[in-house]
Protein backbone atom coordinates (compact mmCIF):
# COMPACT_ATOMS: atom_id res chain seq x y z
CA UNK A 1 0.00 0.00 0.00
CA UNK A 2 1.38 3.45 -0.88
CA UNK A 3 1.79 5.83 1.92
CA UNK A 4 -0.33 9.11 1.63
CA UNK A 5 1.63 12.17 0.50
CA UNK A 6 1.50 14.71 3.46
CA UNK A 7 1.44 18.22 3.25
CA UNK A 8 4.86 18.62 2.79
CA UNK A 9 5.32 16.58 0.28
CA UNK A 10 3.15 18.59 -1.66
CA UNK A 11 4.67 22.00 -0.66
CA UNK A 12 8.09 20.62 -1.90
CA UNK A 13 6.86 19.13 -5.15
CA UNK A 14 5.35 22.89 -6.48
CA UNK A 15 7.83 24.52 -8.73
CA UNK A 16 10.29 27.39 -7.04
CA UNK A 17 9.29 30.66 -8.56
CA UNK A 18 5.69 28.88 -7.91
CA UNK A 19 6.14 28.20 -4.08
CA UNK A 20 7.84 31.66 -3.20
CA UNK A 21 4.93 33.77 -4.69
CA UNK A 22 2.37 31.21 -3.17
CA UNK A 23 4.23 31.40 0.33
CA UNK A 24 5.08 35.25 0.01
CA UNK A 25 1.26 35.57 -0.49
CA UNK A 26 0.11 33.74 2.00
CA UNK A 27 2.05 35.13 4.66
CA UNK A 28 1.48 38.29 3.92
CA UNK A 29 -2.00 37.81 3.91
CA UNK A 30 -1.35 36.09 6.75
CA UNK A 31 0.53 38.86 8.70
CA UNK A 32 -2.49 41.56 7.56
CA UNK A 33 -5.15 39.26 9.16
CA UNK A 34 -3.04 39.23 12.53
CA UNK A 35 -2.70 42.89 12.52
CA UNK A 36 1.56 41.86 12.43
CA UNK A 37 1.36 44.94 9.10
CA UNK A 38 -1.42 46.98 7.50
CA UNK A 39 -3.05 47.08 4.10
CA UNK A 40 -2.26 49.97 4.02
CA UNK A 41 1.81 49.66 3.92
CA UNK A 42 1.47 47.59 1.28
CA UNK A 43 -0.12 49.04 -1.78
CA UNK A 44 0.97 50.75 -4.52
CA UNK A 45 1.37 54.65 -4.35
CA UNK A 46 3.67 56.17 -6.50
CA UNK A 47 3.57 59.62 -4.91
CA UNK A 48 4.64 57.53 -1.84
CA UNK A 49 7.90 55.54 -3.82
CA UNK A 50 8.75 58.99 -5.55
CA UNK A 51 8.48 61.10 -2.57
CA UNK A 52 9.07 59.10 0.01
CA UNK A 53 11.20 56.25 -1.21
CA UNK A 54 9.07 53.72 0.35
CA UNK A 55 10.47 51.28 -2.59
CA UNK A 56 9.18 48.19 -0.76
CA UNK A 57 5.37 49.25 -2.32
CA UNK A 58 7.00 48.00 -5.73
CA UNK A 59 6.82 44.60 -4.65
CA UNK A 60 4.77 43.64 -1.61
CA UNK A 61 1.47 45.05 -3.18
CA UNK A 62 1.82 41.54 -5.16
CA UNK A 63 1.32 39.68 -2.61
CA UNK A 64 -1.82 41.12 -0.97
CA UNK A 65 -5.19 38.85 -2.00
CA UNK A 66 -7.46 40.50 0.41
CA UNK A 67 -8.68 39.19 3.79
CA UNK A 68 -8.79 35.42 4.46
CA UNK A 69 -11.75 34.13 2.56
CA UNK A 70 -13.57 32.61 -0.52
CA UNK A 71 -11.84 35.18 -2.72
CA UNK A 72 -8.63 34.63 -0.83
CA UNK A 73 -8.51 30.89 -2.17
CA UNK A 74 -10.18 31.61 -5.02
CA UNK A 75 -6.65 33.88 -5.39
CA UNK A 76 -4.57 31.54 -4.57
CA UNK A 77 -6.26 28.27 -6.58
CA UNK A 78 -5.84 30.14 -9.47
CA UNK A 79 -2.65 31.52 -8.81
CA UNK A 80 -1.09 27.55 -7.45
CA UNK A 81 -2.66 25.93 -10.89
CA UNK A 82 -1.96 28.37 -13.02
CA UNK A 83 1.40 29.29 -12.05
CA UNK A 84 2.66 25.47 -11.59
CA UNK A 85 1.48 25.04 -14.77
CA UNK A 86 3.49 27.51 -16.51
CA UNK A 87 6.55 26.81 -13.93
CA UNK A 88 6.19 22.59 -14.88
CA UNK A 89 5.42 22.64 -18.17
CA UNK A 90 5.83 26.21 -20.52
CA UNK A 91 8.98 26.97 -18.75
CA UNK A 92 10.26 23.69 -17.86
CA UNK A 93 13.69 23.66 -16.82
CA UNK A 94 13.78 27.58 -17.55
CA UNK A 95 12.96 28.66 -14.34
CA UNK A 96 14.86 32.18 -15.01
CA UNK A 97 13.31 32.39 -17.79
CA UNK A 98 9.74 32.32 -15.81
CA UNK A 99 10.56 34.45 -13.46
CA UNK A 100 11.67 37.12 -15.86
CA UNK A 101 8.10 36.81 -17.58
CA UNK A 102 6.66 37.36 -14.03
CA UNK A 103 9.30 40.21 -13.62
CA UNK A 104 8.49 41.73 -16.91
CA UNK A 105 4.71 41.85 -16.70
CA UNK A 106 5.31 43.04 -13.05
CA UNK A 107 7.40 45.54 -13.96
CA UNK A 108 4.67 46.74 -17.01
CA UNK A 109 1.88 46.89 -14.39
CA UNK A 110 3.87 49.57 -12.32
CA UNK A 111 4.06 51.18 -14.97
CA UNK A 112 0.45 51.55 -16.01
CA UNK A 113 -1.11 51.43 -12.10
CA UNK A 114 -0.93 54.88 -11.88
CA UNK A 115 -3.33 55.43 -14.93
CA UNK A 116 -5.68 53.16 -13.83
CA UNK A 117 -5.62 53.67 -9.78
CA UNK A 118 -5.15 49.74 -8.71
CA UNK A 119 -3.64 49.70 -5.76
CA UNK A 120 -2.85 45.80 -4.69
CA UNK A 121 -1.20 44.11 -8.53
CA UNK A 122 -1.47 40.44 -7.26
CA UNK A 123 -4.68 39.57 -8.63
CA UNK A 124 -3.59 41.20 -12.24
CA UNK A 125 -0.23 38.95 -11.54
CA UNK A 126 -2.18 35.67 -11.51
CA UNK A 127 -4.64 37.25 -14.25
CA UNK A 128 -1.71 36.94 -16.67
CA UNK A 129 -0.26 34.07 -15.89
CA UNK A 130 -3.91 32.55 -16.62
CA UNK A 131 -3.81 34.49 -19.96
CA UNK A 132 -0.49 33.20 -21.09
CA UNK A 133 -0.98 29.80 -20.35
CA UNK A 134 -4.53 29.66 -22.06
CA UNK A 135 -2.79 31.76 -24.93
CA UNK A 136 0.19 28.69 -24.87
CA UNK A 137 -2.64 25.91 -24.94
CA UNK A 138 -5.27 27.67 -26.92
CA UNK A 139 -6.93 24.15 -28.36
CA UNK A 140 -7.23 22.45 -24.53
CA UNK A 141 -11.18 22.48 -23.77
CA UNK A 142 -12.08 22.60 -20.19
CA UNK A 143 -15.39 22.95 -17.70
CA UNK A 144 -16.16 26.16 -16.40
CA UNK A 145 -17.68 26.23 -13.44
CA UNK A 146 -18.53 22.74 -14.00
CA UNK A 147 -21.33 23.80 -16.26
CA UNK A 148 -19.92 24.90 -19.34
CA UNK A 149 -17.25 22.95 -22.02
CA UNK A 150 -15.12 25.87 -23.49
CA UNK A 151 -11.88 26.36 -25.22
CA UNK A 152 -9.37 27.95 -23.91
CA UNK A 153 -9.07 30.81 -26.33
CA UNK A 154 -12.12 32.02 -24.18
CA UNK A 155 -11.30 31.20 -20.72
CA UNK A 156 -9.72 34.77 -19.97
CA UNK A 157 -12.33 36.83 -21.57
CA UNK A 158 -14.86 34.79 -19.68
CA UNK A 159 -12.79 35.25 -16.22
CA UNK A 160 -12.84 38.79 -16.64
CA UNK A 161 -16.80 38.46 -16.75
CA UNK A 162 -17.01 36.92 -12.74
CA UNK A 163 -16.94 38.50 -9.90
Amino acid sequence: MEAQASPWDWYAEIPPVSRLYLTLSVLVTLACAVDLISPLTLYYNYSLISKHFELWRLVSNFFFFGTFGLDFLFHMYFLMRYCRLLEDNEFRGRTADFAFMLIFGATLMLMIAPFVNVLFLGSSLSFMMVYVWARRNENVRMVFLGVVTLTLSLEPEILTLTP
